[in-house]
């Protein structure tokens, strides 16, 4: 970014906050990137030159660039260096999709963020949300707000959460837990109430989170393919019923669910401003009923005003789904800002370029990956996917393995300031020197309750849960500093 902006690149879009941004952004020169990364300087300039002479661009990053201790600066900052090249919103660059799928909030509100802290280390809520990083310390400590139950849903936070040794002694602590999965898996065999899951077979299927990354307008709408077992509810049968539990104290009868789900839908349509318009299709039930209103009140929707627009219907009847044209540039309808302007230089990303100028960069650098046959660990269980040769093991550069006397087949320590643990080692030439990769997923506890085809050491271990990215409180899994020597 701040060699772009020395070679005379600015926004050509209404901004507040450039100058503030370039202060900010000085002491960050090429040779200091370089020095931190590992890349050359002239390789850097001729990426910048390239990136300016290229007609169409689109610099992205995902987990690789998040899931660190400065993640939300890191995506904050590519999102400027597509602004300052020409290349946001405009057809070649990075763009923003329309759903047909719209939820009652996704008109231009200000974005939720800080409303509320977490009580013990007073992180951020951000959209609604409070970090997995301070989960542990929130059951373990006393005083009002502490949590005392937790409900899990297709969720393993003993193997995904940092720290995951201290969290499972504070669920230890909890007066109830409840888990909703497929599996047992290390978390939900530790619930005291386990209810089964539906399989994606067994589920209606819309593209809302996938869907809103495509390169063209689009929607799909797949239904379930098989019932679910005899007695079995469908997902959101059970989650009404449990709402219904924690808002009335008590189950619901036939009727009572009944209503419960019409008030619901009647609420909905008083959100969407279709109250006076909406008209209650009976062949619909649950989250079919859901994605038909926000459908019919989506950009392409019906308004149900009749005529041609978008509704669960015509999804149905197109199961390969609808396409409404190219992505279009809309900038002004994705800025929530009451000024209509991109703030560059709020206040807590500002704060962050401080804390990156003392960042450590010393010893080596643990991030992980994926791979197609565990898909984090959701393929753990399969067995067809279980042949072919050990996925957990740590890939290390040549010249880091000579220097520590490691060889490759031969089994390593690892050591945080979080944790260690052992696994044997492989060596690449594909990786930069100073970084090593341990697939992510594993865990090599051992679990009675349930047959793993895939297993390995969890990564995990090796995170401190107090190394977070301040302004989401993300936990920091990927760019742990580990040391690295021949196992004992």
């Amino acid at each position: 970014c701040q060699r772009l902006i020395e070679t005379g690149c600015s926004p050509r879009v209404p901004v507040l906050g450039f100058d503030v941004l370039k202060q900010h952004l000085k002491p960050f020169t090429v040779d200091r990137a370089a020095q931190q990364t590992g890349i050359s300087a002239d390789s850097i300039e001729q990426l910048v030159a390239a990136l300016q002479k290229a007609p169409n661009a689109a610099v992205y990053g995902r987990v690789g660039t998040t899931l660190q201790r400065f993640g939300t600066l890191t995506s904050f900052l590519l999102d400027v260096v597509n602004l300052l090249t020409g290349n946001l919103d405009q057809p070649g660059g990075v763009m923003f999709p329309q759903q047909a799928f719209h939820t009652p909030s996704s008109g231009k509100r200000e974005v939720a963020y800080a409303r509320y802290c977490s009580r013990v280390s007073r992180y951020p809520e951000v959209l609604g949300q409070m970090p997995v990083a301070c989960l542990a310390e929130e059951i373990e400590t006393p005083g009002e707000g502490q949590i005392r139950a937790l409900v899990t849903v297709a969720g393993n936070p003993l193997v995904s959460n940092p720290e995951p040794q201290r969290l499972a002694k504070a669920l230890k602590q909890l007066e109830f837990s409840l888990a909703i999965d497929i599996y047992l898996n290390e978390t939900s065999s530790t619930a005291d109430v386990v209810l089964p899951g539906t399989s994606p077979f067994e589920d209606v299927h819309y593209d809302s989170f996938l869907g809103a990354m495509t390169y063209r307008n689009t929607a799909r709408y797949s239904p379930a393919l098989i019932k679910p077992a005899d007695g079995q509810p469908d997902e959101w049968q059970l989650m009404l019923h449990l709402a219904y539990l924690v808002s009335h104290a008590k189950p619901a009868n036939e009727q009572a669910f009944a209503e419960f789900e019409d008030q619901i839908m009647a609420d909905m349509a008083q959100a969407y401003g279709a109250a006076d318009v909406w008209v209650e299709d009976k062949t619909l039930h649950g989250v079919e009923r859901v994605l038909d209103m926000g459908i019919r009140m989506g950009p392409w929707g019906d308004q149900y005003r009749g005529g041609e627009g978008l509704s669960l219907q015509a999804l149905r009847n197109n199961p390969n789904s609808i396409d409404m044209g190219a992505i279009e540039p809309r900038l002004q309808e994705v800025i929530t800002h009451p000024h209509g302007c991109i703030d560059l230089a709020p206040e807590v990303l500002m704060a962050e370029f401080s804390r990156l100028a003392v960042e450590p960069h010393t010893g080596l650098r643990l991030v992980g990956r994926r791979n197609i046959q565990t898909n984090n660990s959701w393929l753990h269980n399969l067995p067809l996917l279980s042949v072919g040769p050990d996925r957990a093991v740590l890939e290390m550069h040549p010249r880091d393995a000579e220097e520590r006397q490691i060889c490759d087949g031969s089994r390593v320590r690892i050591k945080s300031s979080a944790g260690e643990l052992q696994v044997k080692v492989k060596l690449s030439s594909d990786l930069m020197p100073g970084t090593v990769v341990l697939p992510h997923g594993f865990s090599a506890e051992h679990n009675p309750h349930q047959q793993v085809a895939r297993s390995g050491v969890n990564s995990n271990i090796l995170a401190k849960a107090e190394d977070v990215d301040l302004p989401s409180a993300t936990a920091a899994l990927n760019g742990i500093e580990v040391n690295v020597t021949p196992a004992v």
